[in-house]
Parts: C-alpha cells; sequence; structure tokens
C-alpha cells in the first residue's frame, strides 16, 4: 500500500507536469522528462511487485519527478511573480487627480511630477525584479543562455513584459482620455481638469496658456496641446525605465507604441484636445470683436473727431473775434486767443453719440461671461473682461474729459479776464499819465471784442454741464459756483467797462488828437521813404549793375522795412485803442 500510494504520487505530479507545462517551456524540461520516461519505461518492462528493486525504483522515480515539478512550479512562480509586477504597472494609471479639483496649470504639473516620480521609481525597480526573476529561472533550469530553448523562453517573456507595458500605458490614455472626452465628462459629471486665464495681450485676446500653438508661450509656458503632449509622453517614458530582455540595449518604446489600443487612445486624445480647441477658441470671439478699443489710438481718433464734426463758427462770431466792426480795428490786439476764442467744434449732439455709443459697449462688455466650461477646461474670462472694461472707459473717457477741460478751462480764463479787467479799470487815470491810459483802453478794447462771444458762451457751458451729467460725471463745487455766477459778474464787468468809457472819454479826445497828428507825421515819413527806396541816393537795386553791393543794399532796406512796418502796427493799434479812423 506504501508503494501503491508514492506511486501514485508519482503519476499525479508527472501528469500535472505534462498538462501545465508550455510549449515554450517543455523544451527546457526536455532532459528532465525524457530520463524519467526512461526510469518509467524501465519500471513497466522489467519489474514486478516481487522484484527486489522495486523500492529503489520508486524512490529515484519520485527524486526525478519531484525535480522536475519543483523546476517547473519554480519557473512559473517566477513568471507568475512576472506577471504581478505587470499588473500591479497597469492596475493604475499614470495620472491622478484629486476628485472634484480643477487646477491650475502648474499646480497640476507640479503635482503630476511628484506622482509620476514615485511611479517611474516603481516601474524602474519592477524592471529589475522582472530581470532578476528571469535570472533565478535560468539557473532553476540549468540551461546556457545561449542555447535557442532559452532564447525562445527570453523572448516569450519579453512579449509578456512587452503586453503588460502596454496596458499600463493604454490604462493610463484611457485614463486620460476619460478626462478629455465631452462625454465621459457629462456621464461622470467630472469637473474641469485644468482652469486657464483669457487675457488680453495686445493686439490679441488670447489664452493663458495659448490652445495650440504647440511650443513655448511667454515665460516659457506650454501650450495647452504641448501639455496634452506631454502627459502622453510621460506615459510612454514608462516603457524606457524597463530593460529589454532579449538584448543588453533598447527598450520596448516601439513595440509599445505600435499597439492598437495605444494607438486608438492616442488618437482619440489628439481628437477630443482638438475639438475642446475649437470651442474655446469660438468662446474667445465676442471678447476679440472690441479688438477696435485697443488697435486704434485713442488720441488720434478724438482728433479726428474734432476736425470731422467741427460745426463752422459762425461769421459774426468769427468776425468778432477778429476784432472786425466800425471801426475797424487792425494789429495783434485786434484779435484774441485761449480757451475764450471761438473754434470749431462739434455740437454737443455729436458728442452725446460717441459717448453713448462707448457707454453701449460697456454694457455689452458687462454682459460677456466672466467665465465657462469647455469641456476639460475651465475658463476665467475675468482678466480679458477687466482689461475690456478699462479701454472702453479710456474712450468714453476722452471724450468726456474734453468736454470738462472745455468748461474748466473756459470758465477759468474768463475769471482771470474779469478780474483783470475790473481791477484795471478800477485803477485812477491821471491826464499825463499816456500808459495808463492806454492800458485803461485796452481793458476797454478787448471787452468790446470779446463780448458777443462771451454773452453766447454760458448756455453751451451749461448744455455740457448736463450732458457730463447725463454720463454721471460732475464737476468740482468750486466750478459749478463760477458758472453760477459768471453771468452775472460778466454783466458788472460790461458796466464797469461803460462806465470807464465815459470816465475817460476826454482823455481819450485829447489822445485821439495827439494820434491823428502822429499819423499824419508817419504819412509823410512813409512818403520820404518812398522816395529815398525808389529815387534816392542810396536807392534800392533796381539795376543789373550794382553787383555783389546789391546784397548788403537789400539787407539795409529790409531792416528799414521791418523797422517802418513796426512803427505802423504800433499807430495802427493806437488808432483801434482810441477809436481813430486814418
Amino acid at each position: 500500500r506504501v508503494q501503491i500510494g508514492n506511486l501514485e504520487l508519482i503519476v499525479g505530479k508527472y501528469n500535472h507536469v505534462l498538462q501545465t507545462v508550455l510549449d515554450v517551456e517543455a523544451p527546457l524540461l526536455q532532459t528532465q522528462l525524457k530520463a524519467i520516461d526512461k526510469q518509467v519505461e524501465k519500471g513497466l518492462k522489467h519489474l514486478t511487485w516481487r522484484s527486489h528493486s522495486i523500492d529503489e525504483f520508486v524512490r529515484e522515480t519520485t527524486t526525478m519527478v519531484k525535480e522536475c515539478w519543483d523546476t517547473l512550479m519554480a519557473v512559473k512562480s517566477n513568471m507568475a511573480a512576472i506577471e504581478g509586477v505587470l499588473d500591479k504597472w497597469a492596475e493604475n494609471p499614470l495620472m491622478t487627480r484629486k476628485a472634484g479639483k480643477t487646477y491650475l496649470p502648474e499646480e497640476f504639473e507640479e503635482d503630476n511630477a511628484k506622482y509620476l516620480a514615485v511611479r517611474y521609481q516603481e516601474i524602474e525597480s519592477g524592471g529589475k525584479e522582472i530581470a532578476k526573476l528571469l535570472l533565478a529561472s535560468n539557473r532553476v533550469l540549468k540551461v546556457s543562455k545561449g542555447a535557442p530553448i532559452w532564447k525562445a523562453y527570453v523572448e516569450f517573456i519579453n512579449d509578456i513584459v512587452i503586453d503588460g507595458l502596454a496596458r499600463t500605458v493604454a490604462n493610463s490614455l484611457k485614463y486620460l482620455n476619460e478626462q478629455l472626452d465631452p462625454a465621459e465628462i457629462a456621464k461622470n459629471e467630472t469637473v474641469p481638469l485644468i482652469e486657464i486665464l483669457l487675457e488680453l495681450d495686445p493686439p490679441e485676446v488670447q489664452y493663458v496658456p495659448q490652445l495650440t500653438d504647440g511650443g513655448a508661450a511667454a515665460g516659457g509656458t506650454l501650450s495647452l496641446k504641448a501639455t496634452v503632449d506631454k502627459w502622453v509622453t510621460g506615459f510612454f517614458h514608462a516603457c524606457k525605465l524597463v530593460k529589454r530582455l532579449d538584448r543588453s540595449d533598447g527598450d520596448f518604446l516601439k513595440e509599445v507604441i505600435e499597439h492598437e489600443m495605444v494607438r486608438f487612445y492616442v488618437h482619440s486624445i489628439q481628437k477630443h484636445a482638438a475639438d475642446n480647441a475649437l470651442e474655446c477658441d469660438e468662446f474667445k470671439q465676442p471678447y476679440a470683436s472690441f479688438s477696435h478699443l485697443w488697435t486704434r489710438d485713442i488720441a488720434g481718433a478724438v482728433k479726428d473727431f474734432l476736425v470731422e464734426k467741427a460745426v463752422p463758427i459762425e461769421e459774426e462770431a468769427a468776425a468778432a473775434a477778429e476784432g472786425e466792426g466800425a471801426p475797424k480795428e487792425e494789429g495783434k490786439a485786434s484779435s484774441f486767443g485761449g480757451a475764450l476764442a471761438p473754434t470749431p467744434e462739434p455740437a454737443l449732439a455729436d458728442f452725446d453719440e460717441q459717448i453713448d455709443l462707448y457707454r453701449r459697449q460697456a454694457l455689452d462688455i458687462g454682459a460677456l461671461s466672466t467665465s465657462a466650461t469647455r469641456g476639460w477646461l475651465k475658463l476665467d474670462a475675468k482678466p480679458v473682461k477687466q482689461a475690456l472694461s478699462t479701454w472702453v472707459t479710456k474712450w468714453k473717457f476722452a471724450y468726456t474729459q474734453h468736454l470738462q477741460t472745455s468748461v474748466i478751462d473756459r470758465l477759468s480764463e474768463l475769471k482771470a479776464f474779469m478780474e483783470a479787467t475790473v481791477g484795471g479799470l478800477a485803477t485812477e487815470v491821471e491826464p499825463d499819465d499816456v500808459a495808463a491810459l492806454v492800458q485803461a483802453m485796452t481793458f476797454i478794447r478787448d471787452v468790446r471784442v470779446r463780448t458777443d462771444t462771451i454773452d453766447a458762451l454760458f448756455e453751451p457751458l451749461r448744455g455740457t454741464v448736463a450732458l457730463l451729467k447725463k454720463y454721471s460725471i460732475t464737476l468740482s463745487e468750486s466750478t459749478m459756483e463760477l458758472l453760477e455766477n459768471a453771468p452775472f459778474q460778466w454783466e458788472d464787468t460790461k458796466k464797469a467797462t461803460l462806465n470807464a468809457r465815459e470816465k475817460l472819454n476826454p482823455l481819450q479826445a485829447l489822445q485821439a488828437e495827439k494820434i491823428k497828428e502822429e499819423a499824419e507825421d508817419f504819412g509823410y515819413r512813409v512818403s520820404d521813404f518812398r522816395k529815398a527806396f525808389l529815387d534816392g541816393d542810396d536807392a534800392a537795386p533796381f539795376k543789373h549793375e550794382c553787383g555783389e553791393a546789391c546784397y548788403a543794399s537789400l539787407d539795409r532796406w529790409h531792416l528799414k522795412i521791418d523797422e517802418l512796418e513796426g512803427a505802423a502796427a504800433t499807430l495802427n493799434e493806437k488808432c483801434a485803442l482810441f477809436d481813430v479812423v486814418v
């Protein structure tokens, strides 16, 4: 019975070996299997239960079968351990994220880099473990590494490793694909993976990081397409961490890239990324439609508006500004400039239309979304929206500021003019003080010349203030007080001018007689000048014979003419001041 039991154990183990041995393993056990078959054949042909060597036969056969069985089990155990290492790699993708969290690009890259470093270490260590397990099988089998049967077995294990790496990469790609696939995102109610900014970077509205430039943007930030490619490349990098088993150099990258499922997921990821970029571009367009706000020159546009929409000055206003009337006033003092001078300006309605245009654009900008979700991306549009609001405010401000400045400058100049006039006319003029008389007459003349313009000034100023108020722009309290009091102060100024004129009439009449005499003397002076110019000893050079001397003569006469014209201008100024017609 003991012998029968031992024989049954031998048969069981031997049959198990024959049933479980793989085709690639059988050649490695061929020597042992043949030895067992020979031993079994000896027992079948030469031994009976009565043979004296039956116990020895059982012992030897048991030992041979056990050694073969132990060898096969060791080889299979090593192979199972190899498969276990590979299964562990493929169990978790080479990318992870916290559930319900949306990352900033740099935040995710930092976390992902740390995670990959750990996984790479795991894979690299696992690759070394696989090599050790294969070497252990070789030692158990006691077969030459150069033997064809061993090379075939190594190729078999090599294929197992390729499949394991392909599963690892494919599972990682599948995970990434689920993060990018709109259908999977909707199905699983997954929050966006990455949040990016939409900013204004003149001359363009663009995402930070950019979507599809495929390279480094400002500051070395990768585009999203480059980032996705980097993630995929990171998965494939795992193949480079495991040394090939069939040769001393190289890796498994080529075989894994050509794997069917790997190729499928890579194509799917690229498609989802490209489709998502198109959706993001579509979201960007409403913001980019306001490009005129930052591509046009504000100062230049306002200048063109002031010229193109300018309303011509009425002839009487222009005449007043030029000091025309009876009597006609000529010379420098016959016109005035500064903020009070009549200048062609657009009508307030045109300003209103232009300001309202930007007010409406500001409302349109305010209605734009500040954020949105497009697939795996959360789009933060607050930066570009803020930038657009700033630009449209600049445009609106350019027109309202022109109106504010116009009101303030005109009122300031009017105030200064009235104070100077009233103060100047309050000074007593002595009969023999010609300079003081001229100064007083200058004030009187200036008021007379500006009367029509200033009389018509206050209503437009009030209209401008009302227009500014329409757009919630208020002037300072001092400016509003000045506008309210200016009409009354102007009337007081005109009255002061009339009173001064009546008071100075006797002195004016005396000075007018002197000016007439001066004008008569100037007439004689001009006549003498003409004679000297034409026929004097030092007449102007009208003949070619004068040669080089003519240039010096021309210079002398030029200076004389300048002097005479200056005297004429001074005389004209006096005539204008004292109402003298010559």
